[in-house]
């Protein structure tokens, strides 16, 4: 199995920041992650995921010259139209909604790696709450997944992962 050298996330909320750096192969250290969680909270105090996608564009983006756009796929229609309407000007230019239905089909067909949106309580948590994670390699209907920034890869199951 393959190993990912990653920085651990220092924050509760740094998994995004972590995921947005991962996919894009740039190193992140500790100031990085606190740097952009804290623009990204600022930016947008409704929306983490807006705030926090915006000033890692902003940084990294700018610094290297990027022009696209990131993708975002979400799987529920309600919190797709509520992202959508909250996105700013600006956000508009640097972000891509779009509501895709997160199943195993789906996931089997997606270049990988692939960040996702899932519930933290179903990678061992005692609670139910948001998490990124990065989905980095599979292997028929399992798949290696690199969660809470640090090293070691977990296996799991699709249909757990995203209840379907």
């Amino acid at each position: 199995m393959k190993r990912f050298s990653v920085s651990k996330q220092v924050s509760g909320q740094g998994c995004l920041v972590r995921c947005l750096y991962f996919l894009n192969k740039i190193p992140c250290s500790v100031i990085m992650e606190r740097s952009v969680l804290i623009k990204g909270l600022f930016l947008d105090r409704d929306s983490y995921v807006l705030g926090v996608t915006q000033a890692f564009m902003q940084k990294e983006g700018a610094l290297r010259g990027q022009t696209g756009k990131i993708g975002l796929l979400v799987d529920n229609v309600h919190y797709t139209n509520e992202l959508e309407s909250r996105q700013l000007l600006k956000t508009r230019q640097l972000l891509k909604i779009q509501h895709q239905p997160i199943t195993t089909q789906f996931l089997q067909q997606t270049s990988l790696p692939v960040a996702l949106y899932v519930d933290r309580h179903d990678f061992g948590a005692y609670s139910h709450y948001p998490h990124f994670v990065v989905l980095v390699d599979r292997f028929g209907e399992r798949f290696s997944v690199l969660t809470r920034g640090r090293e070691d890869i977990k296996v799991g199951q699709f249909r757990s992962l995203i209840g379907h």
